[in-house]
């Protein structure tokens, strides 16, 4: 390789290049400022992977990984080294949905938004991110990002299933960073052969159907796809499915001398081989690695055999999840192996001593929803100056001109920026396009946000929040968070106070804060007497469990049980929930709501008293005033939705029944002031 140079006094050539593969990317990335000889040298290929195996070369690992925001429309991208700390983010992605490969290859990392869909590649080191275009539509799909040694070309591989009804019901599609053929997926050269179509459809059933995301990895010019047996029809020898980056074919490699488990076992590439991480917890405290000795041949060694109880803390023995995602250093300085658990930490394997060692324990920047449960989202870092080549539709929105038009565009009405798509395809392109409607949004309603104390921006809410409907009380919205959109398996009530315009949280009796993932109970919140409550349905026994806060102190108030009672069940109908509506102040009973009955329940005797059924109404021919007396607690009565006067009530659309409660007051609405002028 030639070295930059700027003058005859420099230093010599092969001591300028020693000098420039040791400095960090930002540096590289500043010098190729100074002129053009410096910005071709620096970027040329020979220069890029040089700098990237002495980069690879350093003892000291370092990881990145993902955290949502509050509001969950964005992801975050965190360097594990605090003077990084927060790398870039993705608009228009849900942090909880976002799934990223554990170790990047030379330098780019894929990153998949099981939202939308899309794919991201983006490089760690120099922050560069580029949206790879859709793909089509399917049922299931998984997709690996790989490097094609003898074009020098990055490729995405993605197999997909569709629809059984379809000729082709598994497909492999191709994508090219930067490739000849323009930014479009393409299929792959050689197809899906009718005898690996089975393999295929089991690679993606593997991923579809694996709580804990197994991954393609890549690893000796291949892309392997683990196979899980359960998933065919035979049982066959093979245990990974690999495609080949070069002359894009398939091949099958045998399993190793033993059983392939979906929760047990997960691939990863070690110092450029691909092994077979075996967990043999909770029979065990082992972790086998067994490395693939020869392609041709298919056989299996075991590399290492971790004993976990040898960590320091001694801790590896809880965690469900403990993923392998790689190895740092080399011979010389010492090659240890990098595992992460559920926990969010990040621990070293010793292979000379045995010792296991923490290197790192994450904490989620945002709001902490990962749990024990969830698998880790964590890569490693690698120092690397490989472009992420953006498409074409991206370089033309960064060009001077779009960003000057966008400008424009952002302090227009919505309804005229919508007409201006009609201008052009490159206008249609650039109003339509996922960064433009989000930077639209922002820009209009960045005045309209919500403030805390200090008056920054606290628009979102620390928490995601369920559907149902908030309580009222005192000035202050209440609602249930909904674990399920995040990745929490904890419930806690949110409070928005009115005047102040601030969040707060309020944790939830611990019989209604824990929940997991095969827990068919819900949880919302209601006001009743005057009180905030809490009420936890259980649809499997049929009661309601209510909890009211007093003094800052939760205690349980009411138990209704629903149980024989047609109508009222917490699944009948379809319905999620049985709602409560109000209190007796009389005799204590309970105003019940399922969407279709509405009836009062006596705590004492545990009976329900049906007021009215909306399929008897229904039945009825002529209209009468059936909700002239409603019982009423604390002054507030029931109104229901019913067909309008001379409509037929079997023709109402109003289902399914929404009765609500209203109080006698003389409060009143102020109406928009009328603008007035001289004409």
């Amino acid at each position: 390789m030639v070295a930059p140079s700027i003058g005859s006094s420099m230093l010599p050539d092969e001591l300028m290049t020693e000098v420039l593969m040791r400095l960090p990317v930002k540096s590289i990335l500043r010098f190729r400022a100074v002129c053009r000889s410096w910005a071709a040298a620096l970027s040329s290929e020979e220069f890029c992977s040089l700098h990237m195996a002495t980069a690879e070369a350093e003892a000291a690992p370092k990881l990145i990984f993902i955290s949502p925001t509050p509001s969950f429309d964005s992801t975050r991208v965190y360097s594990s080294d605090p003077s990084d700390g927060l790398l870039f983010a993705l608009n228009g992605v849900r942090g909880d949905f976002a799934d990223m490969a554990p170790a990047p290859c030379r330098g780019l990392t894929l990153l998949h938004d099981l939202v939308a869909p899309a794919y991201y590649v983006f490089n760690a080191a120099t922050r560069a991110v580029t949206r790879l275009p859709p793909c089509q539509h399917a049922v299931a799909s998984t997709a690996g990002l790989g490097f094609d040694a003898s074009t020098k070309e990055y490729k995405v591989v993605r197999l997909s299933s569709g629809n059984s009804d379809k000729k082709q019901r598994i497909k492999c599609e191709v994508y090219v960073l930067g490739g000849e053929h323009g930014d479009r997926w393409r299929p792959a050269a050689g197809g899906v052969p009718f005898r690996f179509c089975n393999f295929a459809s089991a690679a993606v059933a593997t991923v579809r159907w694996s709580k804990r995301k197994q991954r393609p990895v890549f690893a000796h010019g291949f892309l392997h796809w683990l196979i899980y047996p359960a998933t065919l029809p035979t049982r066959p020898r093979a245990a990974v499915l690999s495609f080949s980056l070069q002359d894009e074919t398939f091949k099958w490699i045998r399993s190793p001398p033993f059983e392939v488990s979906l929760s047990g076992v997960h691939l990863v590439e070690l110092s450029g081989h691909l092994c077979m991480v075996r967990d043999l917890r909770p029979h065990g405290t082992i972790l086998e690695i067994w490395k693939m000795k020869d392609y041709n041949s298919g056989d299996w060694s075991l590399q290492h055999s971790i004993d976990l109880l040898q960590h320091v803390e001694r801790d590896l023995i809880d965690p469900q999840i403990i993923r392998v995602i790689g190895s740092v250093g080399d011979y010389i300085s010492g090659e240890k192996v990098i595992l992460v658990t559920s926990k969010r930490k990040a621990i070293t394997y010793d292979p000379v001593s045995g010792i296991l060692k923490t290197i790192l324990s994450i904490r989620e920047t945002s709001s902490p929803y990962e749990t024990q449960k969830s698998t880790p989202r964590v890569c490693l870092f690698q120092q690397s100056l490989a472009p992420v080549h953006k498409t074409s539709e991206e370089i033309a929105l960064l060009s001077p001109l779009a960003k000057a038009i966008k400008e424009v565009l952002f302090r227009l009405p919505g309804d005229f920026v919508v007409q201006l798509k009609l201008v052009s395809k490159q206008w249609l392109r650039l109003i339509g396009s996922e960064s433009f409607l989000s930077s639209y949004y922002a820009h209009n309603n960045m005045d309209r946000r919500a403030k805390d104390h200090d008056g920054q921006d606290q628009f979102e809410p620390p928490l995601p929040l369920n559907a149902m409907p908030p309580a009222y009380l005192s000035g202050v919205l209440y609602w249930m968070s909904e674990p399920r959109l995040g990745q929490s398996y904890k419930r806690a009530v949110v409070s928005f106070d009115i005047p102040t315009q601030t969040f707060s949280i309020i944790p939830c009796p611990p019989c209604i804060a824990m929940w997991n993932d095969a827990s068919p109970c819900q949880a919302f919140v209601v006001e009743l007497e005057g009180t905030l409550c809490v009420v936890l349905a259980d649809p499997v026994a049929d009661e309601l469990d209510i909890w009211k806060l007093e003094h800052d102190r939760w205690d349980r108030a009411y138990k209704v049980y629903l149980d024989g009672w047609l109508g009222y069940s917490c699944d009948s109908f379809g319905i999620s929930v049985v709602t409560l509506l109000a209190v007796d102040p009389k005799n204590g009973r309970i105003l019940l709501n399922t969407g279709m009955k509405l009836g009062l329940y006596d705590p004492v005797r545990r009976t329900i008293e049906n007021l009215y059924d909306l399929d008897e109404v229904l039945r009825l021919q002529q209209r009468h005033t059936f909700f002239d007396e409603l019982p009423y607690s604390q002054g507030k009565h029931c109104s229901p939705q019913v067909p309008l006067e001379g409509e037929d009530p079997a023709d109402s659309k109003i289902l399914p029944w929404v009765p609500f409660l209203y109080e006698e007051s003389l409060a009143s609405y102020p109406r928009a002031p009328i603008a007035r002028g001289l004409y």
